[in-house]
């Protein structure tokens, strides 16, 4: 078996400047996981649902409110931001 006798021939595509809100609109409109991102005839790159998730998660910050600390510690609020490194999250500059 090849690539040919199983590959999709309706390729659905994205343009370097679109919208990341619309390119994940297209993957769930199409149920697909993945589109390459095309300029003037040519693959340049591809953008999976997994590419946005990320970038989501890098781009979002977490505010952890400690103000009903039960144990002692110092009260107050601390914002952590996401980064895309699996299980780490990094407190900001103080």
């Amino acid at each position: 078996m090849k690539a040919k006798d199983i590959m999709t021939t309706r390729v659905v595509t994205v343009g370097p400047d679109e919208p990341v809100t619309g390119i994940a609109q297209k993957l769930t409109d199409h149920h697909i996981s993945a589109v390459p991102v095309v300029e003037e005839g040519k693959v340049v790159g591809l953008i999976s649902r997994a590419n946005i998730i990320r970038e989501i998660a890098s781009a979002t910050a977490v505010t952890i409110d400690t103000d009903a600390d039960d144990e002692g510690g110092s009260a107050g609020r601390s914002t952590w931001r996401c980064r895309s490194s699996p299980g780490r999250a990094t407190a900001p500059p103080a």
